[in-house]
């Protein structure tokens, strides 16, 4: 231990002269300079906190954990429909969910690059978060870090960010929705090539340290309006790094192109394909990463508060319309007809914030005695049924009502019923398997038939409602 603590303190003051050097070589070195040595100095403070060893820390999983076959049968059964057709990937699911939980923090570190950021002009703080998250992951392996040290670290970025945003009285509706999108170019795909892991797994982690980030902020405005506005960043970012991306990644399927809307076409860059025995469908692998940074948005707001009966409905509405918001301006701003990804897209993001939303609402006895497992379902199914029907509408996309209805539904009863058999957060009562799965079931049902109706009053639907 004290040759590892000698080569780190000579490593940082080794790095500290280096950067010395650099610092007459202009102001935009100088910024540089000052967050890469506020990073060195913290190195063994991120780097212990982000130990196995330390009991409060979760340990993350490079792999997945593929659900059992016979649960994905039962499932599928329930909803009446079938997951994935004999030519698709393996549903991957990350890190199991019983070990999601919040996301600390290095406070050494977030205070001194706090100060850091405090001294640079308020316009260049999200420039600062960019070259802060790029200088981690691009020497992640170099500084010995870890999977959990990273994602603190990150953390901590953001949390510095926002405190000093509120320091200079910046805008944060205004500068929270390019982060987003300078954190995932700074992972994927280059970095996770290197690490040898998959994009899901990133996406759902940085999702979630963002919106656990401004809720634990010291922000005095509306914090639920500054998440949907991050949610919506990062639903329309990952499209976007899909869309300009050529580099494939574990679970990085770049490329969008339009696929005909009879169905009938495969598409090698959209995996969409099927045998000559079935209709063609989409890979779930290609939407995966959307997926799994809903399911990271919704831990964030869900999993770091004290849940009842009238946050649920609030924290649902911003996680529903910030994400399908996100998914359909981005799809609004590319040419041709993406009616037939924008449906997949829908059930992948419902899916995602059902999952994760569900399953934090029974983290705790009270909570499913207070029946708010079924309260989170319907909820979310709701919002999310609700905002596509009305976002494609006031877009005037031309998508299928009843399609836009039909995969959301699918997608909210999906999450809801993975949530009830993931792990045994549901023995609290001893009949979980069949009469929660029963509700949640009726519950999201419900939510996505209201969330259609609601969605549609006020707009006079001019679209096809009907394939």
């Amino acid at each position: 231990m004290r040759v590892k603590s000698l080569f780190i303190a000579t490593s940082v003051f080794t790095c500290v002269l280096h950067l010395t050097a650099r610092h007459a070589q202009g102001n935009e070195a100088l910024d540089q300079s000052i967050i890469e040595t506020s990073i060195l100095v913290n190195l063994k403070s991120i780097a212990q906190a982000g130990s196995p060893s330390n009991s409060k820390q979760r340990r993350l999983s490079s792999d997945f954990s593929p659900i059992a076959a016979s649960t994905s049968q039962s499932i599928q059964t329930d909803v009446n429909s079938s997951v994935l057709d004999s030519n698709s990937s393996k549903i991957d699911f990350g890190p199991k969910l019983s070990s999601s939980t919040p996301i600390p923090v290095d406070t050494a570190f977030r205070d001194s690059l706090t100060n850091v950021f405090d001294s640079m002009p308020a316009a260049s703080l999200p420039d600062g978060v960019d070259y802060a998250i790029d200088y981690l992951a691009g020497n992640k392996l170099t500084l010995g870090l870890n999977d959990e040290s990273l994602l603190l670290a990150v953390k901590s970025v953001y949390a510095a960010f926002l405190q000093s945003s509120v320091n200079a009285n910046q805008d944060l509706s205004k500068t929270i929705s390019s982060i987003p999108s300078r954190t995932l170019q700074n992972i994927i795909p280059d970095k996770i090539l290197i690490w040898d892991q998959a994009a899901p797994k990133w996406t759902q982690l940085l999702s979630q340290a963002l919106v656990e980030s401004i809720r634990e902020s010291n922000y005095s405005g509306d914090k639920n309006s500054l998440i949907g506005i991050a949610s919506q960043s990062t639903i329309s970012s990952v499209l976007a790094l899909m869309n300009n991306s050529t580099v494939q990644a574990n679970g990085f399927y770049p490329g969008i192109e339009t696929v005909d809307p009879t169905r009938n076409t495969p598409s090698v860059t959209m995996k969409f394909d099927g045998s000559l025995q079935k209709f063609k469908n989409f890979d779930p692998a290609k939407t995966q990463i959307l997926e799994f940074a809903a399911r990271g948005l919704a831990d964030g707001m869900f999993l770091n508060a004290t849940l009842d009966k009238n946050n649920i409905p609030a924290f649902s509405k911003v996680l529903g319309e910030g994400s399908i918001t996100g998914a359909m301006e981005f799809l609004s701003t590319l040419g041709g007809d993406h009616s037939q990804f924008a449906y997949e897209i829908s059930k992948s993001i419902a899916s995602g914030l059902s999952l994760s939303a569900v399953h934090a609402s029974t983290s705790q006895p009270i909570y499913v005695t207070d029946n708010l497992p079924t309260l989170t379902a319907q909820e979310i199914a709701r919002s999310v049924s609700r905002e596509s029907i009305k976002r494609s509408l006031i877009l005037g996309n031309g998508y299928s009502l009843n399609r836009l209805a039909e995969s959301t539904a699918f997608g909210s009863s999906m999450g809801a019923q993975l949530a009830s058999v993931s792990d045994k957060s549901w023995e609290f009562k001893n009949d979980w398997a069949s009469y929660s799965r029963h509700l949640l079931a009726e519950a999201s049902s419900t939510g996505s038939s209201q969330g259609s109706l609601n969605g549609s009053i006020g707009y006079t639907a001019v679209q096809a409602d009907v394939d």
